[in-house]
């Protein structure tokens, strides 16, 4: 069986849907399956084209045993509708090579949103090969860009957007959800009918994490937060969490990644003289176990919107692995598994005292530290094995759709 995922992020991009799709692959690989990938020229997240790919219109590649097909798009980081919508569409409209470039054509089309575009191109792709295909949700499109105002939803854009969400998940022969909030959203407000649904939830690589072994002797107790940096993560708690315990000489912040709103916080951290926060770049998967060795405790933060309600953050799920509490900013499914599990502490989202307060207490508990790391990491071990969750996946999706090539042939006929 063979399977093409199309999606416009990829490694050796850094980035939670990247990570994802990257484990996702080689899980379905260790079940035996062929699995290629059609993507776009790397530019995450800084919208340049990485110096290996640029003047290049297509290139084919292998990355540990994954056969990645490459084409232009326009790459940009700018929030503007017309630029990043142009980025969109450019990949959407060019991924449509594929019908070239890849050889023999796939069993499945496994095609990510977002971008919700990338839906068209696969539901052309899947018409021309005459395979099933999934549209796999990391996010609800549009619905997330109406939620943090970069769009609004009486807009000729914003109608456009509805409409084209309403087709795809007509014509989608299934969708998956990375969270189960998503789920009764697709299922009531978006009437998917629940035959159509699959559930695939973000893992961890536990094999590649290594629980910390004591936290009674890291003087300097390190929090990281470890992700992108953008409007929905509400980063800026942790600088002002920081202000309020820059007394303290053994709590220090690292925060580590890239994104639209980092040139902000960089200026409201100078802006309040702190010294006891470092920025530090992203740094590829393989350089995060060590990162997190380091760490006393991870930060995870979202802002205050019932959108997130429905969110379990990608960045949550290597500190578990690894085996370290986590102090979370935020509400919703993300932290009702952290207080479930009792592998951390949850505050109110946007609440820099009530942060503040989580880290002291950590830092002034290290034995009940200590033991919210290892309930995480038993939790990660039982609960976020990618081979796990990716072959009861990969079962659903055999059992109703690829075996049931019959049904799928009737259906296209009557679209």
């Amino acid at each position: 069986m063979k399977i093409l995922i199309l999606t416009q992020y990829f490694p050796p991009e850094v980035g939670a849907s990247q990570t994802r799709l990257y484990e996702t692959v080689k899980a379905l690989q260790r079940c035996g399956l062929d699995v290629e990938v059609f993507t776009s020229m790397p530019s995450y997240p800084l919208g340049e084209i990485f110096d290996d790919y640029k003047g290049c219109f297509y290139k084919k590649e292998q990355i540990d045993g994954i056969k990645v097909y490459r084409v232009w798009s326009y790459a940009s980081n700018d929030l503007g509708q017309a630029k990043r919508l142009l980025s969109y569409s450019s990949f959407t409209g060019l991924a449509l090579t594929a019908l070239a470039a890849v050889k023999p054509r796939p069993d499945l089309l496994f095609v990510e949103s977002p971008p919700l575009t990338l839906g068209m191109a696969g539901y052309l792709l899947s018409k021309a090969w005459r395979c099933p295909w999934i549209l796999n949700l990391s996010d609800l499109w549009p619905d997330s860009i109406f939620a943090l105002g970069s769009m609004k939803k009486e807009s000729f854009a914003g109608k456009r957007l509805l409409k084209l969400e309403s087709f795809l998940y007509k014509k989608a022969t299934g969708i998956t959800a990375v969270t189960e909030g998503m789920i009764p959203d697709l299922r009531h407000r978006k009437n998917v009918p629940n035959e159509k649904l699959f559930y695939l939830p973000n893992g961890a690589n536990v094999e590649m994490f290594y629980p910390v072994q004591d936290f009674h002797n890291q003087k300097q107790k390190r929090f990281i937060y470890a992700g992108r940096i953008g409007k929905a993560h509400g980063v800026e708690v942790i600088a002002k969490a920081a202000a309020l315990t820059k007394h303290r000489r053994d709590i220090f912040y690292e925060i580590v990644g890239d994104g639209p709103e980092l040139p902000n916080l960089k200026k409201l951290i100078s802006d309040m003289e702190l010294n006891n926060v470092k920025i530090s770049e992203p740094v590829p998967l393989s350089q995060m176990p060590q990162k997190l060795k380091d760490a006393y405790a991870a930060l995870v933060t979202l802002k205050d919107n019932p959108l997130f309600k429905a969110t379990r953050p990608a960045k949550m799920l290597p500190p578990l692995a690894a085996g370290i509490p986590i102090v979370y900013s935020g509400a919703g499914e993300g932290a009702d598994i952290i207080k479930e599990i009792c592998a951390g502490v949850v505050t109110p989202p946007e609440d820099e005292k009530a942060f503040a307060e989580a880290v002291i207490w950590l830092a002034e508990h290290p034995k009940e530290a200590y033991a919210m790391g290892g309930r995480g990491r038993t939790y990660a071990e039982k609960n976020l094995d990618w081979n796990v969750l990716v072959k009861k996946w990969l079962r659903d999706v055999q059992e109703r759709i690829i075996q049931d090539k019959g049904k799928i042939k009737n259906a296209e006929k009557a679209l």
